[in-house]
């Protein structure tokens, strides 16, 4: 899609109903972060725009000591109408819930998660928090990443793996955290996560356009 001469904006540029923050020159494998929101993020980047819209796009967000998981979707892409320059593309997390709103606010606001924060009063735990990790009330500000999750290493395979290979890890790893099987805290949300994962890596176009975002992440 090529740029707007009238300024109006598509429907898929809606604008975003959460407050949007600067990203401070973050990165990740798509260019660099113009604004992250709890609810997304926009990206430019200069050359072939390596997205299409529709196009899941699991990220991590991480400072070196905490880390958080989400899923996105691209909703917008606009190219320059005669090819080459730069791009930017809109990026959807889906399925926000309490907990990881609050805790992609405080990133977005300070580059880290103050975990003190998180209780009973969201649905789910904290983000992951490594020992060391700041807290914004430390008053300093890390520097953040984003970068594109390796699913591969979710499931326990390498890049390279078979499509046999990639749906046997699925299925052992799916029997092994199924809810009705596992009664460990985690097992829910592993298997979710083994879930989305392979929802991806077995749809031949999904793990190509996959593939080469992890490419350039790394």
């Amino acid at each position: 899609m090529g740029w707007n001469p009238l300024g109006k904006q598509p429907k898929q540029l809606q604008a975003r109903r959460h407050e949007r923050h600067d990203a401070h020159g973050l990165r990740c494998a798509l260019g660099e972060l113009a604004d992250l929101s709890t609810t997304g993020m926009r990206v430019k980047g200069s050359g072939k725009c390596p997205v299409e819209i529709g196009q899941p796009v699991p990220l991590v967000i991480s400072n070196g000591g905490q880390t958080i998981r989400v899923q996105g979707e691209v909703v917008w892409v606009r190219k320059p109408a005669f090819g080459g320059g730069a791009f930017q593309v809109g990026v959807r997390f889906t399925e926000v819930r309490k907990s990881l709103s609050a805790a992609l606010e405080q990133f977005a606001k300070f580059g880290c998660v103050n975990t003190s924060n998180f209780g009973a009063a969201h649905d789910e735990p904290a983000p992951t928090r490594e020992a060391g990790a700041r807290n914004p009330s430390d008053g300093v500000t890390p520097a953040a990443r984003v970068e594109v999750e390796n699913l591969y290493a979710i499931l326990g395979v390498l890049p390279g793996a078979s499509d046999q290979d990639v749906r046997r890890a699925f299925h052992a790893l799916a029997m092994q955290y199924h809810p009705d099987r596992n009664q460990s805290a985690d097992a829910a949300e592993k298997f979710e996560s083994i879930n989305k994962t392979y929802l991806i890596l077995k749809d031949p176009e999904k793990r190509r356009k996959y593939d080469e975002m992890l490419k350039k992440s790394a």
